[in-house]
């Protein structure tokens, strides 16, 4: 392997190595900034304007620390208060044993 190869190795596993604590293990990519890239996607943050050679390095520093914003599913089942999901077990006379 020539000089040029071993750096690009290099930047690809120094990329991963980067990326993992924030989107998890990214593999399988054929360069650094297809590494930020897909870590940043996984972040949930469309990259899709962002030209293919524009370095993503940058980018993924700043938005590191930063989830896209997210929806949060919540279950109506879940807010009933005890009384509810208990009939009867809040009038019961060994408080609760």
């Amino acid at each position: 392997m020539n000089n040029a190869t071993i750096r690009e190795l290099q930047a690809i596993r120094a990329a991963e190595a980067e990326v993992a604590p924030y989107a998890g293990q990214i593999l399988g990519m054929d360069s650094a900034n297809a590494v930020y890239r897909a870590a940043l996607a996984k972040l949930g943050h469309d990259v899709t304007a962002v030209p293919a050679y524009a370095s993503m390095k940058p980018i993924f520093t700043a938005l590191k620390g930063k989830r896209a914003p997210r929806e949060l599913a919540q279950d109506a089942a879940a807010a009933k208060g005890f009384d509810q999901r208990y009939p009867g077990r809040s009038r019961s006379k060994t408080g609760g044993i």
